[in-house]
């Protein structure tokens, strides 16, 4: 929900709404799971709620810190493990020149 350039909300209700939707999901997900699976789907159903609200709040800090930050520096991932496997795979898949007798 992002407004429009140059307009106001003098009357708040933009974070009321948003307060009241976050307060929906953590009722809907253990009710929806409670609904198809029981008492073990309401608990499936709160852990995803945590796990969503977990990821939330990580995405809000991370907006938060860039200000200060920046964007930080990326980790680059080795490509010489994936090679080495890549390539015992792939001679795994040959038949070795003994295999003939």
């Amino acid at each position: 929900m992002i407004p429009i350039t140059g307009t106001t909300n003098p009357s708040g209700t933009a974070p009321m709404l948003a307060k009241i939707a976050s307060g929906a999901r953590h009722t809907l997900l253990p009710l929806l799971g409670f609904s198809h699976g029981g008492v073990a789907g309401a608990g499936i159903g709160m852990a995803a709620d945590k796990a969503l609200s977990w990821v939330g709040n990580e995405r809000a800090a991370d907006n938060a810190r860039k200000p200060f930050y920046g964007e930080g520096a990326k980790r680059q991932i080795s490509q010489q493990p994936i090679r080495q496997i890549t390539a015992g795979v792939r001679g795994a898949a040959q038949p070795s020149p003994d295999s003939s007798r």
